[in-house]
């Protein structure tokens, strides 16, 4: 483990990864060798402030 976060990258076999919910990317850290697309409809400051990537932002009238 890497900072708190397992170590996924040598697990996953796909290289493009949706992070639904994505929250402040604890998911997408510990994926940094892959390309994933974070999706949240609170928490986008949150996931751009860790990881440096901008979420895609869903509100719940988006989801319904």
């Amino acid at each position: 483990m890497k900072n708190g976060h397992g170590n996924f990258e040598n697990e996953v076999t796909g290289n493009k990864i949706l992070d639904l919910c994505c929250g402040s990317g604890e998911v997408t850290m510990a994926l940094k060798k892959c390309e994933v697309i974070g999706v949240d409809l609170y928490t986008t400051n949150a996931y751009y402030n860790r990881t440096g990537k901008k979420p895609i932002p869903l509100s719940f009238k988006d989801t319904i």
